[in-house]
């Protein structure tokens, strides 16, 4: 809870406090996760769009869209799929604020909150876009009632800031600290993607422990339905010209930001340059640790370019087109799923880790494989005769009495060989 929001996490957590297993707890907070996105996306899009139709389409899109399904299905990327709910409802609140009806402010406060108490990573990067968004409605702020809009941002600044107090203090003042989170500095065009696999259907895992192979490992894509949906958007709206003006701006816009969004993941993005050159600002943005997590927001903003597009087809009655579009979105989302299904868990000694060049994550058991780990379960085993009294786990934390020992022996404990990890005995650091 020090770097991470735990809001969200007291659902399972109850769950589990009443009896429910830990698998169980997690699955629930999954269905839950995934409804909730399609309940806030389908009000978020259908809003923005004003349309129901629109919305309904944008918010499948959205929910099928292999980036966010890699979250849930592979990754495990808890904060960041919870960081995604409420996406698309920062979107639709940042247009009102700027764009639409200013007396809306709640809603982007709404928004706001909801990122903070998912992923601390995911507020970073939806400041750039926010960013990007006030200076780009500048001149339409100034023109058109920019008093109220003004004291409408206020207001939701004012109450983002003072409904996440209780957090954010605490964060601020454990941030100021040197730890490893802090001083972590990450090369973010190592973890760059190639463009073409922003736009892959299939991916076939290979394990690998370099940073580079996590292209190769991790359905890292938003696949080609938001390419292809884009292309025919260009079509309606500059080449048919038969897009309502208004759908034609957000349109544009967002396949603008979809694009830069893509652009930041990709290896064409100057990130050694900013880091060789702009040292303070790459510090900070070096946090987010993967520069492919730009694709949460690519998916975003593309989806609703394509939904527009899709919706068009349906109008110039091109079912089989806008078909094709859907029938790709279901195939590439059982194409990470049935990645899902495959994956395979691999458990190495730490010499190993350090052959492969990755030092950071130590996540394996010492000089032990799977079937050992297993076979031990939660319990302290020796190679000698030993009377263990006293034993008792909480979490990382792990202790017991021992007694007995006539002769050097070895204790293998029940818990991962991690640096971080410290052992007492006597009450005195060993």
């Amino acid at each position: 809870s020090m770097m991470y929001p735990e809001l969200f996490l007291y659902i399972p957590a109850v769950l589990y406090m009443l009896g429910v297993s830990l698998i169980g707890a997690y699955k629930f907070l999954i269905l839950c996760i995934n409804i909730a996105t399609a309940c806030l996306g389908l009000y978020s899009f259908k809003h923005l769009l004003r349309s129901d139709k629109l919305g309904l389409i944008v918010t499948l899109l959205y929910l099928t869209n292999p980036y966010r399904l890699e979250n849930v299905l592979h990754r495990a990327a808890v904060g960041e799929m919870l960081a995604q709910i409420f996406l698309p409802l920062l979107l639709y609140g940042i247009y009102e604020l700027i764009f639409g009806n200013a007396k809306k402010w709640w809603v982007a406060a709404i928004a706001a909150t909801g990122i903070i108490q998912s992923h601390i990573l995911s507020v970073e990067m939806s400041l750039i876009f926010v960013i990007a968004a006030l200076v780009g409605g500048a001149v339409y702020i100034a023109r058109n009632s920019w008093k109220e809009r003004m004291i409408s941002m206020v207001k939701a600044a004012v109450t983002v800031i003072g409904i996440n107090l209780w957090f954010l203090i605490p964060f601020l003042d454990h941030f100021g600290d040197s730890n490893l989170i802090q001083d972590d500095i990450r090369s973010l065009q190592a973890s760059s993607v190639d463009i073409y696999a922003l736009f892959r259907m299939s991916v076939e895992f290979q394990p690998s422990y370099e940073n580079a192979g996590v292209t190769r490992e991790a359905f890292i894509s938003i696949g080609p339905v938001v390419l292809l949906g884009s292309i025919v958007f260009l079509y309606y709206a500059f080449a048919r010209k038969s897009l309502k003006e208004r759908l034609k701006k957000i349109g544009t816009v967002c396949m603008c930001a979809g694009i830069f969004s893509c652009f930041m993941a990709t290896r064409a993005f100057p990130w050694s340059f900013i880091q060789a050159h702009m040292g303070g600002l790459y510090e900070i943005i070096s946090k987010i640790q993967f520069s492919w997590r730009f694709l949460a927001y690519g998916s975003l903003f593309l989806s609703v370019t394509t939904g527009i597009a899709i919706a068009e087809l349906l109008k110039e009655k091109r079912e089989a087109v806008a078909a094709v579009l859907a029938g790709m979105a279901v195939i590439m989302a059982f194409s990470c799923m049935d990645l899902y299904e495959k994956k395979e868990i691999f458990i190495s000694s730490r010499s190993e880790i350090k052959n492969y060049g990755w030092n950071w994550f130590d996540y394996y058991a010492a000089d032990a494989s799977a079937e050992e780990i297993l076979a031990q379960g939660d319990t302290v085993r020796t190679d000698g005769e030993v009377s263990i009294t006293g034993y008792e786990r909480n979490g990382v934390e792990l202790s017991f009495d021992y007694s007995g020992v006539t002769e050097e022996c070895t204790l293998r404990l029940p818990i991962y060989d991690y640096d971080m990890h410290q052992i007492y005995l006597d009450g005195e650091l060993i």
